[in-house]
């Protein structure tokens, strides 16, 4: 949320600013109304539009833009859980030795990724992930490539070396999307707006000195979620809409029971 604000804290802010936004449009039309009433209505209904027009397509961008970002961090989420499952299958191709350190380091691994999302608005947490992260895949590394060196001719081995390096490959796909994010600028451009839309919206009543409170509050309220929204969807795993970590979850659970050997 903004500057660490709660979102039940920030719909309700949002929400009182924008009605006293609304109320001074309000104020300011009926004024502007009294004076060269027929002189200028063609001029401010124009006006009007145009700002509708332009909150409507930047609101409808912004949404579109945080909703494609929040789908694909549930993508790579599904992604990485796929891939560090079958790393975890493809291991048996090791020998026994190397086969459970790769697990054990395998399974600390999703821990320490499990805990980066659910720590997605604490940056020390997730610095620290990382660097666990690194040291993790650089020893996950270390073993498939020691086992592909022994035996070039390996094509189990050359297989986990190639779904390693996915799993090493979307981690940093991951941390990129979750880095993406709109900045301060972009935020108060956007609230900017919304409070455009609320002042656009009271002048135009007060000009034509109509009093529909209900249109009032639902315009505000709906300009409210939206923005909400929009800053919401930016946060995958400290608001509301959340990224499912599902995958990762039941990826980690299926790892924890030891995997029976076949036999002959």
């Amino acid at each position: 949320m903004v500057a660490g604000l709660r979102p039940d804290l920030y719909l309700l802010v949002a929400f009182i600013a924008l009605i006293v936004v609304e109320v001074l449009g309000f104020l300011v039309g009926r004024r502007i109304g009294g004076q060269h009433f027929e002189e200028t209505t063609p001029a401010l209904t124009t006006a009007l539009a145009a700002i509708f027009s332009i909150v409507a397509l930047v609101l409808s961008f912004s949404f579109n833009f945080s909703l494609n970002r929040f789908e694909q961090r549930r993508d790579l989420v599904v992604r990485e859980a796929n891939a560090i499952g079958t790393a975890y299958l493809r291991s048996s191709v090791l020998q026994p030795r190397e086969d459970q350190q790769y697990r054990d380091l395998l399974r600390e691994y999703i821990a320490d990724r499990i805990d980066y999302y659910v720590h997605d608005g604490d940056p020390g947490v997730q610095q620290c992930d990382e660097t666990q992260s690194a040291t993790l895949q650089a020893g996950l590394w270390t073993i498939v490539s020691q086992a592909v060196r022994a035996d070039r001719r390996d094509v189990g081995a050359s297989l986990l070396m190639q779904v390693t390096n996915d799993v090493i490959d979307i981690s940093g796909e991951q941390r990129a999307e979750l880095a993406f994010r709109f900045g301060g600028h972009a935020l108060t451009f956007i609230l900017f707006v919304t409070a455009a839309g609320a002042l656009a919206l009271g002048l135009a009543f007060g000009y034509g000195n109509l009093r529909n409170l209900f249109i009032a509050l639902l315009f505000v309220l709906i300009l409210t979620w939206l923005s909400f929204s929009i800053i919401d969807l930016q946060t995958p795993q400290t608001g509301f809409a959340r990224v499912n970590l599902s995958p990762l979850y039941l990826q980690q659970q299926s790892m924890a029971i030891p995997m029976q050997d076949p036999g002959p």
